[in-house]
């Protein structure tokens, strides 16, 4: 089963080190990710595409306005859905990040325990429950980082 990862940004340039995705999303072939610029006003649109142009299991939604978190979040899930057809969705909102190193280990946290977080999706599945088809498959990725604090 694939997994698909949506990351909310919005006006995030500063913070975004571009090398850093390269390195780190390249390795993670079973995951796609699904990068949601979400109206930025900055150049953060720009260091996504170029991400999206540097990586073959990422891709890049952008929404010209700034609109809420789960509008930002249905964006990327029907992107995944209809290109990938991934049943497995986890979300995060880069801003939820207080520095990017912890953004960084998140990053490296999804790289190595890709497997994990398959587990972890198929424990929870009751947890979160959408009313529409599409949005049954979606789980936080903040309660997969709270929970993971064990040694795995």
């Amino acid at each position: 089963m694939k997994i698909g990862i949506i990351m909310i940004f919005q006006n995030n340039e500063k913070n975004i080190d571009w090398k850093f995705f390269l390195q780190h999303l390249e390795k993670s072939k079973p995951i796609k990710f699904c990068l949601v610029n979400n109206g930025s006003t900055d150049d953060t649109g720009l260091l996504l595409v170029e991400i999206t142009e540097g990586c073959t299991n990422v891709s890049s939604v952008h929404i010209k306005r700034l609109k809420k978190e789960k509008l930002a979040i249905r964006a990327g899930v029907r992107y995944l859905w209809n290109e990938y057809g991934i049943e497995c969705i986890g979300f995060v909102n880069t801003n939820d990040f207080r520095n990017s190193r912890d953004f960084e280990s998140l990053m490296k946290d999804l790289v190595s325990k890709a497997n994990h977080l398959l587990s972890y999706k198929s424990n929870t599945h009751e947890n979160y429950q959408y009313k529409r088809p599409i949005l049954q498959s979606l789980f936080p990725l903040k309660a997969y980082l709270d929970s993971s604090s064990l040694d795995i």
